[in-house]
């Protein structure tokens, strides 16, 4: 598996940090395919240095407090249809 880094977002209100772009998986076969993925960080200064408090990554693209509200109010929509 290989990442390429295409974008990079600093989200102040929550302090993550997103990193998307392209993921490649490599088969036995030497196909490889292609898939959008995002690592998301939480990032705290201690002492004056970095560190990384969570770190978690999934396919697509970046869930920002935006997109998690937007998944958040689409869900209750569809609870509501039932």
């Amino acid at each position: 598996m290989r990442f390429e880094p295409r974008f990079v977002e600093f989200e102040a209100d929550t302090g993550k940090l997103f990193v998307s772009g392209h993921s490649w998986v490599s088969e036995v076969s030497g196909r490889e395919t292609r898939h959008d993925r995002t690592y998301e960080f939480v990032i705290a200064l201690r002492d004056d240095l970095p560190v990384i408090e969570a770190i978690q990554t999934y396919e697509g693209k970046p869930r920002t407090k935006e997109v998690l509200e937007r998944m958040e109010r689409n869900r209750k929509r569809e609870e509501e249809r039932k």
